[in-house]
């Protein structure tokens, strides 16, 4: 796999791990949660929605980083978003990034969630646990169907 993978990429490879291979998942979801985050802001960019649902989506992306970062699989890598002109901008669009954006949360889902059940390591297990968890959230925020994501404008006085 490149060093930046597409979204796409990523799922693929979640699909396809070993979930024994707790060090290996817990990659593949930081690299997936890069990734979407990175889609998710090139959305918002695009549109007034789709700007609304990544400020719901931002804080479980953050939550997500903190109980990745608290394993002990990834205690040692650098846990850095690709820069700009390296390479790491998205190539998904549109509708097809809201699909993908829905795939990767599910597949994080299931993956984490099977992967904790073999972690050997207290932190990975509930690295893995939380980061089940939160892939639901995650997909809830984006879809707009987790009322306390729901982004509401202030009033104009």
């Amino acid at each position: 796999m490149s060093s930046h993978p597409s979204l796409s990429e990523v799922v693929r490879a979640l699909d396809d791990v070993d979930p024994h291979d707790t060090a290996e998942v817990l990659a593949l979801l930081w690299d997936g949660l890069c990734r979407s985050r990175l889609i998710g802001l090139f959305l918002a960019a695009q549109d007034q929605r789709r700007a609304r649902l990544q400020a719901n989506a931002e804080a479980v992306e953050h939550a997500i980083a903190v109980a990745l970062r608290g394993s002990s699989a990834l205690a040692g890598r650098a846990l850095e978003l690709p820069g700009p002109g390296s390479g790491g901008e998205p190539r998904e669009r549109g509708d097809a990034a809201d699909a993908l954006l829905a795939l990767f949360a599910d597949t994080a889902q299931r993956v984490a969630l099977s992967a904790s059940a073999h972690a050997e390591q207290w932190t990975d297990h509930r690295a893995c646990a939380n980061a089940s968890t939160l892939a639901t959230e995650l997909r809830e925020a984006w879809s707009g169907n987790r009322p306390s994501y729901r982004h509401v404008p202030a009033r104009k006085r």
